[in-house]
């Protein structure tokens, strides 16, 4: 017997050369379930496979017989073995990356996995090669998330049940100690060189201690608690996860390494990194741009033709206003149309969209603006254009450029030159 995948493809068809037994997705709005159309994935070969529940089943078989399946092979015995061994560990107490396989150890038994999601598809394919057992789990739909691993779970605790553990002991001075741990972590998941970095902003994980000498890891899928079962090692409550950190020469924690999956770590965020400092900044900057749009006009117009003592306007102050007003309708342009540009991500996961390759060529505009704005800002107190509230509000508009300019460099979306698509 050969060994024939069915429904397998491993290139992405047209959309008008799509097999008919192929599986729609779906998305909840409104209330129901809307189909939605086959997902194009853009970093090939990387999630570009589609498969059946049967193909990937008599893959797994064959796995688990070390590379056969009935009489057909598909892979050398050392090989499939070979596939199953350590490749690479974030630390020496988490699980390891295989060869194509996530290791992970729960129930007492050694998991070999791999799991993917897009945006309505959510896939787990598990093998415990000491039991011959495999487990396939697929969802389409994007509330799917997360119901692998419950399934996963539920599987192992029936099949392979464990005596209950007793509940980890804090230490007494651990609320006094753990305070080093507390911060946020981002994945390392994301584009280190693109405006994609975007991605990190919801993807982060926030620790605090409590004041039981537990902590807390909130993360966007929910919160759990932990206890130091050993340095740097913390063992889930009501649960068998673990969470390990790292340290620096000098005792600062630097990662977050969840140590059931191997695929993914933590870097803690400095102060200027953290989201509530990234928002704040955002907040700040906005309101004072929308302020400069807004209160400007409406005082030009309305001292017109008046003069006073205390007031000093000339063509160069209003030359100054005129700059002022246009970095910050520029600024605030940048930040709609990212607003706007971001809301399809597949559009964004295949290249830049075309609104968003002219809103990124806009950043450079920025720039340019905020370093003439602060050749004025410098004219405006020397030569006391305006009253004193007058200049003060130019000078934190001018700050607001240039800490709008920090942040459209921090997250790749500055560049100098053109933008690609």
């Amino acid at each position: 017997m050969l060994f024939r995948s069915q429904h397998t493809m491993v290139r992405q068809p047209a959309k008008d050369k799509l097999p008919a037994y192929m599986s729609k997705g779906y998305k909840w709005e409104g209330g129901r379930f809307k189909e939605v159309g086959f997902e194009y994935i853009a970093d090939a070969p990387a999630g570009t496979m589609a498969s059946s529940a049967g193909d990937i089943a008599r893959f797994l078989i064959a796995h688990l017989n070390d590379g056969e399946y009935h009489d057909a092979r598909i892979l050398k015995p050392e090989t499939a073995r070979r596939m199953r061994e350590p490749l690479f560990r974030s630390d020496p107490k988490v699980d390891a990356m295989c060869y194509g396989f996530w290791e992970q150890h729960e129930n007492g038994q050694r998991i070999l996995q791999h799991g993917g999601a897009t945006l309505v598809f959510f896939s787990l394919a598990a093998m415990i090669p000491d039991k011959k057992v495999g487990l396939f789990i697929s969802c389409n739909t994007d509330t799917g998330g997360g119901q692998q691993t419950d399934v996963m779970t539920t599987f192992l605790k029936h099949y392979f049940p464990q005596p209950i553990q007793p509940q980890p002991k804090p230490a007494a001075d651990f609320v006094k100690n753990g305070k080093r741990f507390e911060g946020e972590y981002a994945s390392t998941r994301y584009s280190h060189t693109t405006y994609a970095k975007l991605v990190e902003l919801f993807q982060t994980d926030k620790v605090s201690v409590n004041d039981d000498g537990t902590i807390t890891v909130s993360t966007p899928a929910g919160a759990k608690r932990y206890v130091e079962v050993e340095p740097l090692v913390f063992q889930q409550l009501d649960g068998t996860r673990r969470i390990v950190f790292r340290a620096d020469d000098k005792g600062n924690i630097t990662h977050l390494f969840p140590a059931y999956a191997a695929a993914v770590a933590f870097e803690r965020h400095d102060w200027y990194q953290r989201l509530d400092f990234q928002m704040a900044l955002l907040a700040a900057t906005t309101l004072l741009f929308a302020s400069a749009i807004v209160f400007w006009p409406v005082l030009a117009f309305s001292m017109r033709g008046l003069t006073a003592p205390t007031i000093r306007r000339t063509r160069v102050s209003g030359l100054a206003s005129l700059i002022g007003f246009l970095l910050s309708a520029a600024c605030l342009a940048v930040f709609a149309g990212v607003l706007i540009g971001m809301q399809e991500p597949d559009e964004v996961a295949f290249g830049t969209p075309p609104m968003l390759k002219w809103v990124l060529a806009v950043p450079q505009v920025c720039v340019a603006l905020t370093a003439l704005a602060l050749v004025f800002c410098l004219v405006a107190w020397k030569q006391r254009y305006w009253r004193f509230s007058g200049r003060l509000h130019y000078t934190l508009v001018v700050l607001a450029g240039a800490g709008f300019c920090w942040f459209t460099y921090y997250w790749n979306l500055l560049h100098f030159g053109p933008v690609s698509v």
